[in-house]
């Protein structure tokens, strides 16, 4: 699939290219500037453990799985690709603002690490109740769509005739919307009409710096390559969960959250014209 990408972006390119050539030899470049390629987004998230708000109890067993924090939980977020469009304006020879626009939307994959997904969340042996277990949640928990909204600074403090080294600093704002719950939850199966648990993501800031390289094919025309680090912390919040406890049945649960500290690592090599 990443093979088939690029070369539709290549492609793409190459198509563009043939369509400006007559004019990039018209007339001088000006401030204004794009850039055309994709954009891969290597997410690297240390995710805080899962708490649950309260207790969830159970007559006769009273509680079978604590509040607080689950020891050793956690969740991952996927790695996305999109193809992004960069709009700048340079000021000076040493300062440009930019920003982008990118699609198709990325679904992020929100999966379940650690204790939460791969042994049981509570066990418990009364003389009438045997092997009480919740939990756990293996594999994929969610997903959610997310657009980021980037504004940065490239600065060039020196030159070497067509190569033009940068650095960037920037600042983003990520939106997120249509998180669906996707698998069991708690041992329910997330698309159960009679439940229906919900995902919940939160919007968040984040701050971004990177460097990069152009080198100028002519007058218009360059080559742009850029890697960016980004880092802010998002929240996943799951709610109107139940706990399905073998073989007492089924009970309701608390809420439960997770921080995810996430770093973002953004890579970007297009193919860019000035007007």
């Amino acid at each position: 699939m990443m093979r088939v990408f690029f070369r539709r972006v290549g492609l793409l390119g190459a198509i563009c290219l043939q369509l400006w050539i007559p004019q990039a030899v018209a007339a001088p470049p000006g401030p204004w500037y794009v850039v055309l390629g994709p954009v891969v987004l290597d997410i690297q998230e240390e995710s805080d453990e899962l708490v649950f708000e309260a207790p969830v109890t159970a007559p006769v067993v009273g509680t079978v799985l604590p509040g607080g924090d689950l020891p050793g939980s956690g969740v991952s977020l996927s790695d996305e690709k999109v193809l992004a469009l960069t709009i700048g304006y340079q000021f000076t020879p040493w300062f440009s603002l930019e920003t982008f626009i990118g699609g198709p939307v990325p679904t992020f994959e929100i999966e379940s690490t650690g204790t939460l997904r791969n042994a049981p969340l509570a066990e418990i042996s009364l003389p009438l109740f045997r092997d009480i277990k919740v939990g756990p949640i293996p594999g994929k928990i969610g997903e959610a769509k997310a657009i980021p909204f980037v504004v940065q600074t490239l600065l060039r403090p020196v030159t070497f005739e067509r190569w033009r080294p940068f650095v960037s600093i920037g600042l983003m704002y990520l939106v997120t919307f249509d998180e669906q719950a996707t698998v069991d939850s708690l041992g329910i199966a997330a698309d159960d009409p009679t439940y229906g648990t919900q995902l919940e993501v939160s919007d968040e800031w984040g701050l971004l710096a990177g460097v990069g390289v152009d080198y100028q094919l002519t007058p218009h025309w360059f080559v742009h390559g850029h890697v960016s680090y980004g880092h802010m912390e998002v929240e996943a919040r799951l709610t109107n969960l139940y706990a399905r406890i073998r073989p007492i049945g089924i009970m309701p649960a608390s809420d439960a959250s997770v921080d995810v500290p996430t770093g973002l690592v953004a890579w970007n090599l297009g193919i860019g014209y000035r007007f």
